[in-house]
């Protein structure tokens, strides 16, 4: 009899670590796009810890320098933008066409400008002003398109500080 108890007791142990492996595969597949920015964040490098990896620009010049909360991107637009041909975008995550999503950053400018976040050159994208103090944000939007997160603004030589940039499916 202590023998069958050792057996079932072996055996429920073994099923008992089965569940807990697959359970750790599944949260590390889920949160597979963890950064420090947070858990779920659909970007990569969203806190620039690796510089300007998945960050590209067009149309101004761009450098990481340290900041409030850790590594800040600066981009200064150069020349006129047209329909937000001159940008900051990350390529790593496209959106998906009609979902709601939810943009979260750090950000100030070096004057007052208007800003606007989501898929490249959408009508749907969500704007904010930013002035010269660094202030978190927090903005939803719906895609229109497949493009990727795109930040860009229509006065010709603004600057914009951004930290701990964070894309989610917005909830609700």
């Amino acid at each position: 009899r202590d023998y069958q108890t050792k057996t079932d007791a072996l055996s429920q142990k073994s099923e008992l670590e089965q569940n807990i492996n697959s359970f750790k595969t599944t949260v590390s597949q889920t949160y597979a796009t963890k950064n420090d920015v947070g858990v779920g964040n659909l970007i990569k490098n969203g806190d620039f810890s690796d510089g300007t990896s998945n960050w590209s620009t067009n149309g101004g010049t761009s450098k990481i320098v340290d900041g409030t909360y850790g590594k800040q991107f600066v981009f200064t637009q150069t020349g006129t933008n047209t329909n937000g041909s001159n940008r900051i975008y990350n390529p790593s995550y496209n959106h998906i066409n009609g979902q709601a999503y939810e943009v979260s950053f750090y950000a100030k400018a070096d004057k007052s400008s208007k800003w606007r976040f989501g898929p490249n050159d959408s009508s749907k994208a969500a704007s904010v002003t930013l002035d010269t103090t660094l202030k978190q944000y927090t903005m939803q939007y719906q895609a229109d398109g497949t493009l990727v997160l795109s930040i860009w603004t229509d006065n010709p030589t603004a600057t914009i500080h951004l930290e701990r940039v964070k894309l989610s499916v917005a909830s609700g």
